[in-house]
């Protein structure tokens, strides 16, 4: 992923990775290669109810807040 492609001039990638684990062997990864990681973005954070707007965090929460802690990296934001 990051050698023998030509990418061009760019400013930034993000990376979709799968959560948990998955996640933080990717950050492994990219710290080894030396490309400098700006932070975390949790996706899918939580579900909200069209009727009421209640967040439901049907696939846990703060995952990757826990994530950017543990691995000294910075939450950014997530997405709903």
């Amino acid at each position: 992923m990051t050698k023998g492609v030509a990418w061009g001039n760019l400013d930034i990638v993000v990376v979709d990775m799968p959560p948990g684990t998955g996640a933080r062997r990717g950050a492994n990864m990219f710290h080894k290669v030396e490309v400098p990681i700006l932070g975390v973005i949790e996706n899918m954070s939580c579900f909200k109810c069209p009727h009421c707007g209640e967040p439901s965090y049907i696939f846990g929460s703060e995952g990757a807040r826990q994530i950017a802690d543990k691995m000294d990296m910075e939450f950014l934001s997530e997405v709903y």
